[in-house]
């Protein structure tokens, strides 16, 4: 059975992929520069803390798979 935690990191996770997607497509998604810049900080932080390591280092594992949405 998952944690809450499990459940959390899903979802914050999946938000930060969907406000990207979105994003890249030029979609109105109702969120303003800084609230969408949090969104991303926090999926970042939520998974580096999962995988034990630092924010800087998620960045650059992930910037090598996927870029961020353009303007975050």
């Amino acid at each position: 059975m998952k944690k809450l935690y499990d459940y959390a990191t899903e979802c914050i996770t999946e938000l930060g992929n969907l406000v990207g997607k979105m994003r890249k497509k030029g979609e109105d998604i109702g969120l303003t520069e800084s609230q969408t810049k949090k969104v991303w900080v926090t999926a970042f932080d939520v998974l580096a803390k999962k995988q034990k390591i630092s924010r800087q280092i998620m960045s650059q594992n992930l910037s090598k798979k996927t870029s961020p949405p353009e303007n975050v």
